[in-house]
């Protein structure tokens, strides 16, 4: 299992850190297509209980729609990554 602080850790803080305010912008899809894919994936699709109480299919098929780059589900994915890791670590689900 990949843990949350090994993922964040390859994400490289210096690509925002010492950029100009005016051209700062989250970069949420290309992390969750990178260095994150492993946990979103894990944390999303495992199984584990982490995405109760929703509809497992609708969260697979919008990974598998942002992976193939259909959809722009950048925001979503976050959010729900989010959710999952807080299920996990607060709520005890998937553990």
């Amino acid at each position: 299992m990949l843990a949350p602080e090994d993922a964040a850790a390859k994400v490289r803080r210096a690509e925002i850190e010492f950029m100009p305010i005016a051209q700062r912008e989250f970069p949420a899809g290309e992390w969750l297509r990178g260095p994150l894919n492993p946990l979103l994936r894990e944390t999303l699709l495992s199984g584990n209980g982490a995405m109760e109480p929703l509809d497992a299919r609708v969260v697979r098929d919008t990974v598998a729609e942002f992976e193939r780059g259909a959809g722009h589900h950048e925001s979503r994915l976050w959010a729900l990554l989010m959710y999952g890791l807080w299920r996990r670590v607060c709520a005890g689900a998937g553990a």
